[in-house]
């Protein structure tokens, strides 16, 4: 009777390495253990699709944190370029406008300067023609009637525009007479505004006939309302200004004085 065989014992994965004289170094992963490759195919099936995890790609955990670091560097840089891309738009918007309103101030000071030319011409055209009258006694032309004419209006009528720069010039430095008889300091942008009543300084201005109350208490209102809407330049475009309102209403107690 024969005797039964000894059970043949299985060896496992470490035990053949080591028949065969090689190394059994390294984790399970790497020598390919069947039960980490069921639960490996296990949780293949229950990630999400197209995940990448750690092992699918041979990253360490530091490696992958570096890797994340690395990303949310790079998004704040590109929220930061977003930023100073936004900055420098309102910047270029900003100098666009400024150009444009340089370009209209070189234009008003070419038409300002136009403008005193000829009225110098006028006011000197009126001393020649004076002179004619006074000391020559020579008969005036219609011409010197008309010149001594507008001389006048030049030299005894208001006009802010080109009495302002006698003080940009520092030929006077009495700034409270310019603001009694503009109502505004002469500093201020909308003393060159060809719709501010210069007749207001003509008639204060007038030794002979003084200035009716109505008409005084009439620019008063008016300038106080264009202190309140911060001296805008285009209060007479702005139906609902109360200063345009009152603008008018200075011009009428003016006709109703006579003035």
């Amino acid at each position: 009777m024969t005797s039964a065989s000894p059970p043949v014992k299985a060896i496992g994965p470490r035990q053949q390495l080591k028949r065969l004289g090689l190394s059994t170094k390294g984790t399970k992963k790497q020598i390919g253990h069947p039960l980490l490759g069921r639960q490996r195919g296990r949780r293949d099936r229950d990630r999400p699709r197209g995940h990448v995890g750690e092992e699918d790609d041979g990253i360490t955990g530091s490696a992958l944190d570096r890797r994340r670091k690395d990303n949310q560097r790079g998004l704040l840089v590109l929220e930061e370029l977003e930023e100073h891309k936004s900055r420098l738009a309102i910047m270029e918007d900003r100098m666009a406008k400024q150009d444009f309103e340089i370009a209209n101030l070189k234009g008003d000071v070419a038409s300002l300067k136009l403008s005193m030319s000829r009225d110098i011409l006028k006011i000197r055209n009126r001393f020649f023609s004076t002179y004619r009258r006074d000391v020559a006694e020579v008969p005036l032309s219609q011409s010197d009637y008309q010149a001594i004419h507008e001389g006048d209006i030049l030299a005894h009528h208001g006009d802010p525009i080109t009495d302002a720069r006698l003080y940009e010039e520092n030929l006077r430095f009495d700034d409270e007479i310019f603001t009694a008889l503009y109502g505004l300091h002469w500093t201020r942008g909308i003393i060159r505004n060809n719709s501010h009543p210069y007749g207001y300084a003509t008639a204060k201005a007038d030794r002979e006939k003084p200035i009716e109350a109505s008409v005084e208490e009439a620019f008063t209102r008016f300038i106080d309302a264009l202190q309140a809407e911060r001296l805008s330049t285009t209060y007479m475009q702005d139906s609902d200004s109360q200063a345009r309102f009152l603008y008018w209403a200075y011009w009428s107690a003016r006709s109703q004085a006579g003035r």
